[in-house]
């Protein structure tokens, strides 16, 4: 289950069924191009995409991490 469904059943708002259907649309909007994908990010990955990406994990991307 998705971290926005947890929070939504956490805060009883909504069913798991209309959950999916958040998480469903979400995703059809991405594919389709009508949106950037940043609902469908927050909505699959909730608060740990908020965390700091380690240093160590930036500089392998940026290439200049060197072998110890």
């Amino acid at each position: 289950m998705t971290a926005l469904a947890l929070r939504l059943i956490e805060t009883e708002t909504e069913t798991p069924d209309e959950i999916d259907g958040v998480v469903e649309s979400s995703m059809l909007r991405f594919l389709n191009g009508e949106t950037d994908g940043r609902d469908l990010f927050q909505a699959l990955y909730g608060d740990v995409a908020d965390e700091p990406v380690p240093e160590k994990l930036l500089a392998l991307v940026r290439g200049t991490c060197r072998s110890e």
